[in-house]
């Protein structure tokens, strides 16, 4: 998000051939957004039909934003205690993790706003998210070091990956779902 000369924060889509200003942004004039900056946004596989936002309004509510339009207010998804820092959507295009500062990860269905479970095993912030190409595994990153992976069937961990000095940040799966990299704060890369 960027913010205007009024403070109001907005959301601007650019053309990512030309650079240019695309001609809408968010939220329109008089709606009702908080002041926050945007810690993490995600488009919707396969056609970008959703965008998921996540920041910390400022107040006591930690929210994700989903957008399917631009004409409509977005969808507000409550249930973080803190700042939203990651956000990603998996391969079907409906189901939206969500990370946090509270150390906690929301499933929900982006279409629907429904909370579908919580996972819960980082001790610290969760500043990446990622979905295996099949959508059976989510993994983690975190500032407690470590990445986690999660079996998104029994929404069960099935393993924490270690060795990392300091804050992990991201994580991404190959296409093949078979290589998982991830990237911290002291510049190194795991693969």
């Amino acid at each position: 998000m960027s913010y205007q000369d009024h403070g109001r924060p907005y959301i601007e889509f650019l053309d990512p051939n030309s650079g240019t200003k695309g001609p809408e942004t968010f939220p329109q004039e008089g709606t009702y957004l908080k002041p926050s900056p945007a810690l993490a946004l995600a488009f919707s596989p396969p056609t970008g039909g959703m965008l998921a936002a996540g920041g910390f309004s400022g107040q006591t509510d930690c929210d994700v934003f989903v957008f399917y339009d631009l004409s409509n207010s977005p969808r507000v998804l409550k249930g973080h205690t803190e700042a939203v820092t990651a956000v990603s959507f998996g391969p079907d295009g409906e189901t939206l993790a969500s990370g946090s500062r509270d150390t906690a990860i929301k499933l929900w269905n982006g279409q629907t706003g429904k909370l579908l479970s919580t996972l819960t095993g980082h001790v610290s912030v969760v500043s990446g998210l990622a979905f295996s190409p099949d959508g059976n595994t989510l993994a983690s990153a975190s500032h407690d070091r470590t990445v986690r992976l999660w079996d998104l069937k029994t929404q069960k961990l099935l393993k924490t990956l270690t060795g990392h000095t300091h804050w992990v940040k991201s994580v991404a799966f190959s296409d093949d779902g078979k290589t998982l990299a991830s990237g911290n704060s002291d510049t190194t890369i795991r693969v």
